[in-house]
C-alpha cells in the first residue's frame, strides 16, 4: 500500500472541484442559492462515498483507513468537512458571495500545507484516513 503523492492528489481534487463549480455559481445567487449551496455541501461531504470519487478514480487513487482497511461511510464524510465549509458559508445571503471564495482559498492552502508537512490533509487527520495509489 503506497501513499499517494501530491501531484495525483491535487489533480484528483481539481477534477472533483470542477464538478462543483456549477453548484458554486448557483450558490452565489442570493436566496435562490440556498439550494445550490445545499447541493454543493452534500456533494463535498459525499463525494468519496461512490468509492473512490471521480477525481480519484481518474488518477487511480483510493481512500483507506490508517489501518489499511476500507473506511466507514462516517470516515468518508468526515474527511471532506473542510471542503464543505466554504459551500456552507457561500449560502449566507450577500456575505457568502464575498466570504465563500476567500474561505475556500484558506481551506485549500491549509489542506495543502498539512499534506506537504505531515503527509495527510486536515480532513484525513480528522477521519483517520489516507489516500493511496492503487496498484
Amino acid at each position: 500500500m503506497k501513499k499517494a503523492e501530491i501531484g495525483p492528489r491535487i489533480g484528483a481534487l481539481i477534477i472533483d472541484g470542477l464538478i462543483s463549480i456549477p453548484l458554486a455559481f448557483v450558490a452565489a445567487i442570493p436566496f435562490v442559492g440556498l439550494i445550490g449551496g445545499l447541493l454543493a455541501v452534500a456533494y463535498w461531504l459525499c463525494r468519496d462515498l461512490v468509492r473512490p470519487s471521480l477525481g480519484k478514480k481518474a488518477l487511480n487513487l483510493d481512500v483507506v483507513g490508517l489501518d489499511g482497511e476500507r473506511p466507514t461511510d462516517q470516515q468518508l464524510i468526515l474527511r471532506n468537512i473542510p471542503f464543505a465549509i466554504p459551500s456552507l458559508i457561500s449560502m449566507i445571503p450577500f456575505l457568502g458571495i464575498i466570504a465563500g471564495p476567500g474561505i475556500a482559498a484558506i481551506v485549500f492552502v491549509g489542506e495543502l500545507v498539512m499534506f506537504i508537512t505531515q503527509g495527510q490533509r486536515i480532513g484525513d487527520k480528522i477521519a483517520n484516513t489516507q489516500v493511496i495509489a492503487k496498484s
